[in-house]
């Protein structure tokens, strides 16, 4: 069986990668526009490589007692004893919302799993209708200059110069849209649910293999500026934020929840 699947792998594989129509990828932009042939699913820096499917076998889930997960044990010592007990579980509870990262630039085969990790996010009707923009090195530094003005204009010269330092050292950038659906406003509300679902999955990849990340909706994530450096139209796709990520330079100290009644 092991052996079929790997040929099947291959097969889908050479498929992939080797079929002009199944992808179309355009390398001289800031951007670039990964499609399949029913729906356009990402839009990254460069392309992506189609890497070998990993079979992983299960594993029998230990459970966690009602004890453990309704104390009032403090949030870092919740984590602690839910460790090993449920790897899902043990990977939410311990993400932690932090841009403090170094330089290090991110493997693009971090980043690959973590955008394949978002396109299995819940999604009704299976409308796809995220869209990811992987920025390089000249984006980053279009944004974050972009941003250092808007903030400036507000009076606030310090606090724009000290943003722009920081956003321009994050090695990875993804900015996030969702698909306008103006014919149908209960679908729109879905797709943005299925969106920001995708990247709470994107975010406990990047957590699970040792990166933080940030999903910052700032001003200049809905400016049209912005939109314009990235490629995408306002009218077509709603941003949804930018989501930063890297090697943490600390670790992020955890903020108590309210406990499930």
């Amino acid at each position: 069986i092991y052996t079929k699947m790997l040929r099947l792998e291959r097969m889908l594989s050479n498929r992939l990668v080797g079929a002009g129509r199944s992808f179309s990828v355009a390398q001289n932009s800031l951007t670039t526009r990964l499609s399949n042939q029913h729906n356009n699913l990402f839009y990254v820096k460069r392309p992506l490589q189609i890497s070998r499917l990993v079979h992983v076998r299960s594993s029998s889930f230990k459970t966690y007692t009602e004890e453990q997960l309704h104390s009032d044990t403090p949030p870092d010592e919740k984590a602690e004893q839910l460790s090993g007990c449920n790897p899902v579980l043990d990977a939410i509870i311990s993400r932690r919302t932090s841009a403090d990262v170094t330089t290090e630039p991110v493997p693009s085969a971090v980043v690959n799993r973590a955008l394949e990790a978002a396109r299995w996010a819940p999604n009704h009707r299976i409308t796809e209708p995220w869209r990811f923009y992987l920025l390089g090195e000249v984006a980053i530094e279009a944004v974050s200059k972009l941003n250092k003005e808007m903030i400036a204009k507000s009076g606030r010269a310090k606090k724009a110069q000290t943003k722009y330092e920081k956003w321009r050292a994050i090695p990875g950038w993804l900015a996030v849209t969702c698909k306008k659906t103006p014919e149908d406003e209960l679908m729109q509300q879905e797709d943005y649910a299925a969106t920001c679902c995708a990247i709470q999955n994107l975010m406990l990849s990047l957590h699970s293999e040792g990166y933080s990340s940030k999903w910052s909706t700032g001003d200049v994530t809905r400016s049209k500026e912005m939109a314009l450096l990235l490629g995408y139209s306002l009218e077509e796709e709603m941003p949804v934020g930018v989501v930063f990520f890297g090697k943490p330079m600390k670790e992020t100290k955890s903020l108590r929840r309210k406990k499930v009644e």
